[in-house]
């Protein structure tokens, strides 16, 4: 599953487009991502076991380099992995903040360049230095 509404990773994060770096269109931050349910109740019975698993979207025409691509694509990747991997019922958007919060250690570590807007005490003074 990778509906547009939830799982297009070239869309902006953030709804101010001045911060963001692609120019794509559309908004889907993080929460919109985590609350994706990849076999919905409204599909038919029948059909939910044709549903594998789900799939993000990051379309290349408006990525310049590599560093835009993982901002893109990071935080909303962990919580993508999470709808995957966690029914439901036991998911819970505070806690995965929390869990989320932990991950950006090793996102620093290894130098990936993410989306900060969920932590605006690590956000760059400029909007061109994200």
């Amino acid at each position: 599953m990778a509906p547009t509404s939830h799982c297009y990773f070239d869309y902006q994060q953030v709804e101010d487009a001045l911060f963001e770096p692609s120019r794509c269109g559309g908004y889907i931050p993080v929460e919109k991502v985590y609350s994706l349910n990849p076999v919905p109740d409204s599909l038919q019975e029948e059909a939910k076991h044709h549903i594998l698993g789900v799939q993000a979207n990051l379309w290349a025409e408006y990525l310049v380099n590599e560093e835009v691509a993982e901002y893109q694509a990071l935080p909303r990747m962990s919580a993508l992995a999470e709808v995957q991997w966690t029914q439901p019922e036991n998911k819970d958007y505070a806690d995965f903040l929390q869990r989320l919060t932990r991950l950006t250690r090793l996102f620093d570590r290894y130098g990936y360049v993410y989306a900060k807007h969920l932590w605006p005490e690590r956000q760059m003074p400029s909007r061109w230095l994200f």
